[in-house]
């Protein structure tokens, strides 16, 4: 069966939520994605106690539950040692879990990954390693293990893969099959690919194809506006994105054959799905910066009254693993060199994490970020 009508929310986070609970995220405090709590109940980003988790009905009636890949449905403060786990994996109602509790991660070289409540000691990674492959490699482990042990035992497994969420990552093989496919750009790619579902009916005759992404920083111009070089990069992103694509399919090809081999493909219902189409982060241009460390924090200071005096200072920090973050706060700044006044308690900040090229030096980094507006933060992802 096919459905073509899925509701989606537009972030992943409630869509997980909403997927695993079978109601509205914001009925399940996941109405955001799930990095902190602003105090709100439909806000709170973790599972509530009170809302029972499909693995916990599904271990309830007898089930093996099982889950690889990401979880993205606790916040940023638990995902630690000492943190509260009431809303990580194995305490919803799974068995056994293997994967990373994050937003993303690198996925040639998972920067922590967790089997059960605890962290895999991995220092380095195999040569060729890629994170789908070994997600679907305990996936399978887990099936045949479960199956092994009590045959007669019915399994759920939720399968969240990390690709192709950001960053895009893919086996150089699987790049190569999809070398220039993309080269005739987007306006005709999507001319084409309307035309199969008009005639599939997965959409009526007459439809019309929306206009493209027109949101500020992320807007999309005619293929054609673009410089051959800027067209060159653009389609070269579209291949990596799907050979991204083709490793989720060559993953759930592995986990049919597996249940075929078994005797369990005709007794067992499977679902596919994705939900918010292609990752935002890299904004309207791309970006390789989601694992690099930011240059610095840039800071403006404004009093409550109109004033000329002005405050900046500049912090450096670490911001959690490959997040753009648009935040305001209070904090009381101190005054520029020689000045004898301070700006009024408690004013009223604005800051973005600011990510310069490699080639850009700290302070040269430092001293150009100290200017820039609020960054946008977006998160989406595609593949369930």
């Amino acid at each position: 069966m096919r459905y073509a009508n899925f509701h989606v929310t537009p972030l992943c986070s409630p869509t997980r939520a909403a997927l695993l609970t079978g109601r509205n995220s914001h009925a399940v405090g996941v109405g955001m994605v799930s990095n902190i709590d602003p105090g709100f109940p439909g806000y709170t980003s973790e599972l509530p106690a009170n809302q029972p988790v499909m693995a916990e009905v599904m271990r309830a009636n007898g089930y093996s539950t099982l889950m690889v890949g990401k979880w993205h449905l606790c916040k940023d403060s638990d995902l630690n040692e000492a943190g509260d786990k009431t809303s990580w994996p194995l305490q919803r109602g799974f068995d056994q879990y293997y994967g990373f509790l994050e937003a993303m991660t690198n996925l040639h070289h998972p920067h922590r990954l967790y089997e059960g409540n605890s962290v895999v000691d991995t220092d380095r990674y195999p040569e060729g390693y890629y994170l789908t492959d070994d997600l679907t490699d305990r996936a399978t482990r887990m099936i045949r293990e479960v199956k092994s042990a009590k045959p007669d035992k019915p399994f759920f497994i939720y399968f969240a893969h990390g690709a192709v969420h950001a960053p895009l990552q893919v086996k150089a093989e699987h790049i190569r099959r999809q070398r220039g496919r993309y080269a005739i750009g987007w306006d005709e790619l999507r001319a084409r690919r309307l035309a199969p579902q008009v005639e599939l009916g997965i959409v009526p005759e007459g439809t019309r194809l929306p206009p493209r992404n027109f949101e500020e920083g992320l807007d999309v111009q005619p293929w054609e506006s673009y410089s051959p070089r800027e067209r060159e990069l653009f389609a070269r992103y579209m291949e990596v994105y799907a050979a991204m694509v083709e490793s989720i399919d060559q993953s759930v090809g592995r986990l049919r054959g597996l249940l075929e081999e078994m005797g369990e493909w005709e007794n067992t219902i499977f679902i596919f799905t994705s939900d918010n189409g292609a990752s935002c982060e890299g904004f309207d241009k791309g970006s390789t910066q989601y694992h690099r460390r930011p240059s610095a924090i840039s800071v403006r200071a404004r009093p409550r009254k109109p004033t000329t005096r002005r405050w900046t200072r500049t912090a450096w920090a670490d911001p959690p693993l490959g997040r753009t973050t648009r935040a305001a706060g209070r904090w009381p700044a101190t005054p520029r060199s020689g000045s004898t006044r301070s700006p009024p308690s408690g004013a009223v900040t604005r800051y973005r994490w600011s990510c310069p090229g490699p080639e850009r030096s700290a302070s040269r980094a430092a001293s150009s970020s100290a200017n820039t507006s609020m960054s946008r933060t977006c998160y989406r992802r595609c593949s369930t």
